[in-house]
């Protein structure tokens, strides 16, 4: 089974709409940390 990032290669994505900030991303935004998403789909 074979994935591809959505975004590209060696790319990140936003946060989606649909997925809930996490406590854990509130803390590293609050202290100044970067927060990423890597969203992939399944190749055929």
């Amino acid at each position: 089974t074979q994935y591809e990032n959505v975004a590209g290669k060696n790319t990140y994505h936003p946060r989606p709409e649909w997925r809930p900030l996490t406590k854990f991303e509130q803390r590293g935004e609050r202290l100044g940390h970067g927060v990423w998403d890597l969203i992939y789909s399944k190749l055929a």
